[in-house]
């Protein structure tokens, strides 16, 4: 996980209780498309790419940035087993834990 940086939609407001939400602009969806994995909903490797070469803070100082790497051993195996509908299933929970637990100003990224 990196440290905060903007999402690719960070202008758009959240819309407030009895309010429309606001449309996404064109930009707004080939940026969520470009930078985000369709399955699981996090930053993808291109993000992550990106975020390290152009908005990391690298000057002396700076926070400092922590990346945790995981592996999920044997997803082949419920896929082979189970179908990958069941894979896709573990993907996605383990992509939503990754966000809750990240907690603020972390950015969970699926690398794969």
């Amino acid at each position: 996980m990196a440290n905060a940086a903007p999402s690719p939609s960070a202008d758009a407001a959240p819309a407030k209780a009895g309010e429309d939400a606001p449309v996404p602009s064109k930009d707004d969806e080939l940026l969520r498309l470009v930078f985000t994995d369709d399955l699981t909903g996090l930053y993808n490797r291109r993000f992550f790419s990106k975020y390290l070469k152009q908005d990391a803070d690298w000057s002396e100082g700076a926070p400092s940035i922590a990346l945790c790497i995981m592996d999920l051993d044997y997803l082949k195996r419920i896929n082979d087993s189970l179908g990958h509908l069941a894979g896709d299933r573990v993907l996605r929970r383990i992509g939503a834990l990754m966000r809750e637990e990240a907690g603020e100003g972390n950015l969970p990224v699926r690398y794969a």
